[in-house]
């Protein structure tokens, strides 16, 4: 699902968008729409950071960035090692994002989001609409 994850971009503003569609990049010739994950999971919002990563995910056959805070490092997840989230986290965030949750190196706990679950299927539309506006 991870193509790419690039620093910020020159992000084109997509008016009557969502408020969590950043709006738009060019990447090498490709329009993508950008989306603020923690507008759109309702998270906190801090001050803007001038430099924040954008990762690159292909969402059910459309290419969508999806600005984080930043990106500590990329990891390969077995997936038999994915267990369900503990309810006191599916209270903190809808229960259709979280993947589940899985131990890093006997350390820590990470939660996984569900990106395939992150956009609703008419918010995937206007996405592919304001891509072909531009």
């Amino acid at each position: 699902m991870v193509r790419e994850i690039i620093r910020s971009a020159p992000i084109s503003p997509v008016p009557n968008s969502p408020e969590f569609v950043e709006g738009v990049i060019n990447l090498r010739g490709d329009i993508i729409p950008v989306i603020d994950l923690r507008k759109r999971l309702n998270l906190y919002t801090e001050e803007i950071q001038k430099k924040n990563w954008i990762l690159i995910l292909d969402i059910e056959a459309s290419v969508t960035g999806f600005v984080v805070d930043m990106v500590d490092e990329v990891l390969k997840i077995d997936e038999k090692t994915i267990e369900p989230a503990p309810e006191i986290v599916l209270a903190g965030l809808e229960s259709q994002y979280i993947r589940g949750v899985v131990e890093v190196a006997g350390k820590r706990l990470m939660i996984l989001l569900n990106f395939d679950s992150i956009l609703l299927a008419n918010e995937i539309k206007e996405l592919k609409d304001s891509r072909a506006a531009k």
